[in-house]
């Protein structure tokens, strides 16, 4: 009994350690609708209850770190750095609860990545999240297991050992951010 309640109160901890680093501005900038950039400090702000709609998420700028904070609609925004991080806003219909998405490789057909997944009637916050490629963040598609090899060897074309360790098995959709990083590396 000890044992589990120990074990909660870690996790309990760990939890409310990682939600409060959303909380926290970081220094970037966004890119408006209409193309303007506006460098700063940003966090993002997730309503209550953590569904993701274009109309109800949005995040906190300032201009510097002392400044006056405005929220800014995410509908509003294209695209958003926070620390060496950048993130896009995706117009997709099919991820409408779920427009943030990190870049991961910045490449012609893109890497991107969500932590919550939409199942319809609700939505997933996943440890590992969902992997989406394509040209833009509009036009998007799933990365899963089966089309994993297929998918990344052509996005990864340029570099000949990365898509010879995704053909070998070295590298599979479980370890997609080594592959990433051993992409970036050589």
């Amino acid at each position: 009994m000890r044992s589990i309640l120990l074990l909660f109160c870690i996790l309990s901890v760990t939890v409310i350690t990682k939600a409060q680093q959303v909380d926290k501005f970081k220094q970037g900038g966004y890119t408006d609708t209409l193309g303007n950039q506006h460098p700063g400090f940003i966090k993002v702000k997730i309503p209550q209850g953590g569904i993701f709609n274009i109309g109800h998420t949005y995040i906190t700028y300032k201009e510097t770190d002392t400044a006056f904070e405005h929220d800014i609609n995410i509908g509003a925004i294209n695209n958003f750095t926070m620390g060496v991080d950048s993130f896009v806003v995706s117009r997709n219909p099919g991820i409408s609860k779920v427009p943030i998405l990190e870049v991961l490789l910045n490449t012609p057909v893109k890497i991107y990545h969500s932590v919550f997944y939409d199942r319809g009637n609700f939505l997933l916050h996943t440890s590992d999240g969902i992997y989406l490629f394509g040209t833009d963040p509009d036009n998007l598609g799933l990365i899963t297991r089966k089309n994993f090899k297929e998918v990344l060897s052509h996005i990864m074309e340029a570099k000949p050992n990365a898509v010879a360790n995704i053909q070998n098995g070295t590298f599979t959709y479980f370890y997609m951010d080594d592959l990433i990083k051993y992409y970036k590396v050589r």
